[in-house]
């Protein structure tokens, strides 16, 4: 008796499914969306680092970009070249958000500014796929010294793109770490 053979299994590969795609920088640097934490102590340059890598590595990738800090108002030399690209008209070389747009703040609030940002990000992605978009837009939210809260991690999804700035590695959560 001739015993049968096997059957070969066909490849593994995911179902197939629409594909979108979104900005990315020109340089060799991780894709967008993304996770991004650095930590450091008090005057190392974590956010100068964040700065430089708005201005230089993912300029022009992202349609919003937030920043959550105390020093978000104060810390002019830091911060301030990465709000004026913020609202710099796009035909000057800036992102041409409006002023109106509320994209820098000095205060947690429980995590309400990051929960409402998270919300209108994905409330714009479910619309561009609605309408039968493959671009969708990037936002960046740059949490610098709150990471230790809660929300500040979480997967954000909705092509948003989280960098945590911390002096304290132990203060991220223990899930995030892992």
């Amino acid at each position: 008796m001739d015993a049968k053979r096997p059957q070969e299994l066909p490849p593994v590969k995911p179902a197939p499914c629409k594909a979108y795609s979104c900005a990315q920088s020109k340089y060799d640097v991780p894709r967008l969306s993304n996770r991004l934490l650095v930590s450091g102590f008090s005057g190392s340059g974590k956010s100068s680092l964040a700065q430089y890598l708005v201005l230089t590595a993912f300029k022009g990738c992202f349609a919003l970009i937030y920043l959550l800090s105390s020093t978000a108002f104060s810390d002019v030399s830091t911060w301030g070249p990465v709000r004026k690209y913020i609202y710099k008209p796009c035909s000057e070389g800036g992102m041409g958000v409006p002023p109106e747009e509320e994209c820098f703040f000095d205060d947690w609030q429980e995590g309400a500014h990051l929960t409402r940002i998270l919300d209108e990000a994905k409330s714009v992605t479910d619309w561009l796929k609605a309408k039968g978009r493959s671009e969708l837009s990037n936002v960046l939210v740059i949490v610098d010294d709150w990471a230790s809260n809660a929300r500040a991690m979480k997967g954000a999804g909705s092509n948003v793109s989280i960098w945590c700035l911390t002096q304290r590695f132990r203060n991220i959560r223990q899930a995030v770490r892992s």
